[in-house]
This record gives C-alpha cells, structure tokens and sequence, in this order.
C-alpha cells in the first residue's frame, strides 16, 4: 500500500465545447475563390473539351494534316532569306559550311524541321 494518499479536487462539471454544425450544401468558401470561373456542365461524366491548338496537333496524324504542315514549313523557309536559313541550321548544330548551295541548306532544312528536329521561330 503506498504512503501517500490521492484526494480528488473539485473541478467541477466538465464543459462541453460549443461546436459549430457545418452545413454542406454549398462549397467550402476556400474553393470559391475566383468562384467565377466555375461553371456547370451537362454531362459530368464526358472528358473536358479541348484547347483551341489541341485540335491541330492531332490533324497533323492524319494525310491531309501532314500535306498542311509540308506547305506550311515550305512556304516559311522559302520566305526565309539566305542568312537566316544557315544562322538556324547553325543554332541547331548541323554542319552547312558558307559554299553550300543555298538549294540544298533549304532541302536540309526542310528535312529537318519536317521530322523534328529542328525548330523554326
């Protein structure tokens, strides 16, 4: 038996915290921030629409697609003069010397950007 005696002291009733009830019909107020940029849909359940260049890279798959993009990149390096077509074939480190004619630095590039090699800006 310990020596030493345990007296309870008076804390009085316990008290109960107040709590808030919580209605969850509506949002919580942190996901409505900018709460104008939401906006309802028909159908949950279909996938979200595509952006407006999301469409063109997937028509590049297609014949049509490919012969779009081949005019294109023709026509933007036939514009281009002869300076700028060997300054880019340089940036992307294919070997085109000055005494290249400037026909085949063009066909080069074309090829090029055509697979994807390289970037035209």
């Amino acid at each position: 038996m310990p020596d030493f005696k345990i007296t309870k002291v008076e804390a009085g009733a316990p008290v109960a915290r107040k709590t808030r009830r919580r209605s969850m019909r509506t949002f919580p107020k942190g996901v409505l921030k900018g709460g104008e940029s939401i906006v309802g849909v028909k159908d949950p359940t279909a996938p979200p629409p595509l952006r407006k260049n999301a469409r063109g890279t997937l028509r590049i798959l297609t014949p049509s697609g490919m012969r779009k993009r081949h005019e294109t990149i023709k026509t933007r390096i036939r514009s281009m003069g002869d300076k700028d077509v060997r300054e880019v074939l340089r940036k992307n480190k294919m070997g085109v010397s000055d005494k290249t004619p400037i026909e085949i630095a063009r066909n080069i590039l074309q090829s090029g950007t055509e697979a994807g090699m390289i970037v035209i800006k």
